[in-house]
């Protein structure tokens, strides 16, 4: 169960597959779909009806997985058996075996043939979850929910890949390749932090033959295919973000011949240099056109831009702006983030995926900011509050918020990934409720002709209200009534 809404997960339930790759740490392999980077409550159930509770340590940036962990000691009837990682083992024909829970199966095991290793990463649209800066393998096994996170065996029952999603209109699959992978487990098992480089950049691969209308040259095609025989492409800057480390430097077009002066020939090759060299320099040599250049760039921590905390306030929750979802709108990284409007924004109609600028005039462009500003606005205050929405990045919208100090706490949430919990930090309450003097009514007089409406005129009222909870089946909304008795009305 994701129990909080957070960057590009919503709150919901859902069942999905895993499987052992570390039998004495009690360490599970599924997607980062599944595994998630909100709060989450999850269980396994093994095949003998045993259930543990998982804890979530390690959700990858962009690539589609993640690592469960849970206690060994508290499965009593059966023996644990871990899955080897082989992604070397993964060659175009082999048969594979896709085991998971399929479609909410039990057990469902799905044959094939793998067809493609160099697929490019499925799109799951704009705003959601997408994997880029890697290929994927694919094969026609059908798979379909359920079936994210299942182990891909070859017929010696090696993982050689990890089942990540599949399409409706056609009964092919695509999965993970383990190269990341296997690295990741690598690091968790010491106990490390698994290091992760950007350039806030996204590449794609392309054929020779749409490498030459780029501008490839025959001199570097010829030494480039003798070094990598098997290759038929090189990696191509696709997308580059606003005020990263590569703006300016790259664009898109551009052809990445070598890096650190090693010759480079897709994702593993190129990320394997940059997740190594967080925080240093690397030169990338590029064809632009003619030319052939030599760039040097600083190698960004990948985790940095990764959100770990949100805020909850007024039944909504912010968060940073993450690169994920920055990448999808090939916006700039960073910016509180609307990741449910809840109850305070939701009256103002201000909606989720917006970005908010400012918050009663002061300058909000981070988390912090936000977080600074709202501490000082008491109880029912109503302030101006300026945004604008990922879909639309150039207009930019102003609101009205009556700030929630009442019905909701104001907290701040911090994953923790060596316990998979979050902890949370409950803010001071506000200085003061905020009050607002009475106003005296105008009311326009009607005409003899339109009585006795006008007798019944300074009675009538228009009533907004906002509920900070659904009760009952009522929503937010207005409504009119009629006669007044003094200071009440009916």
């Amino acid at each position: 169960n994701c129990v909080r809404s957070f960057d590009t997960e919503e709150s919901d339930e859902y069942f999905a597959t895993g499987f052992i790759v570390d039998k004495e740490r009690g360490i599970i392999l599924s997607n980062r779909h599944v595994v998630s980077p909100a709060p989450i409550v999850a269980q396994a159930i093994f095949k003998n009806y045993e259930e543990v509770e998982l804890k979530p340590i390690y959700r990858d940036p962009i690539h589609d997985f993640g690592f469960f962990k849970f206690d060994p000691s508290k499965i009593k009837f059966m023996d644990l058996v871990q899955i080897p990682l082989c992604p070397e083992k993964a060659k175009v024909g082999i048969e594979i075996k896709v085991v998971g829970n399929d479609n909410g199966e039990t057990l469902s095991i799905l044959s094939g043939t793998l067809a493609r290793l160099d697929r490019r990463a499925p799109m799951y649209g704009t705003g959601n979850y997408n994997d880029f800066n890697t290929f994927y393998l694919q094969a026609a096994s059908g798979t379909s929910g359920g079936s994210s996170g299942s182990p891909v065996l070859d017929i010696e029952g090696n993982a050689v890949a990890l089942n990540a999603g599949s399409t409706r209109e056609a009964s092919s699959s695509f999965y993970l390749p383990l190269n990341r992978v296997k690295r990741a487990l690598k690091y968790i098992q010491e106990g490390k932090e698994v290091p992760r480089g950007t350039l806030q950049t996204e590449f794609e691969y392309k054929p020779y033959d749409e490498l030459r209308h780029l501008g490839l040259k025959s001199t570097i095609e010829k030494e480039i295919r003798e070094k990598f025989p098997e290759e038929t492409g090189l990696l191509v800057v696709r997308i580059v973000l606003p005020k990263g480390p590569a703006d300016g430097l790259l664009i898109p077009g551009d052809i990445v011949i070598c890096a650190n002066k090693n010759m480079i020939a897709n994702f593993t090759q190129l990320f394997s240099i940059i997740d190594d060299s967080v925080g240093k320099d690397i030169e990338l040599t590029i064809c632009r056109g003619k030319e052939q250049i030599d760039v040097k760039l600083k190698i960004q921590d990948l985790h940095s831009i990764t959100p770990n905390r949100f805020v909850e306030i007024g039944g909504s929750i912010i968060n940073e702006l993450s690169y994920q979802l920055a990448y999808s709108y090939s916006w700039s990284v960073g910016g509180p983030y609307i990741a449910e409007s809840g109850y305070m924004f939701n009256c103002a109609s201000v909606w989720c995926m917006s970005i908010i600028t400012s918050v009663n005039n002061i300058p909000t462009p981070n988390l912090d900011e936000f977080i600074n500003v709202m501490k000082t606005l008491s109880d029912g205050a109503r302030v101006p509050i300026k945004y604008y929405h990922l879909s639309n990045v150039n207009n930019e919208y102003t609101s009205i918020i009556c700030v929630d100090r009442h019905w909701h706490k104001f907290k701040i949430a911090v994953r923790d990934d060596t316990t998979g919990l979050w902890n949370y930090e409950e803010m001071p309450p506000p200085s003061s409720i905020h009050t607002y003097k009475p106003e005296t009514a105008q009311i326009q007089t009607l005409d003899e002709s339109l009585q006795p409406a006008g007798k019944i005129w300074p009675s009538l009222v228009i009533v907004n209200f906002c509920l900070p909870y659904n009760v009952n089946g009522l929503r937010n909304g207005q409504n009119t009534q009629v006669k007044t008795f003094g200071l009440f009305f009916i």
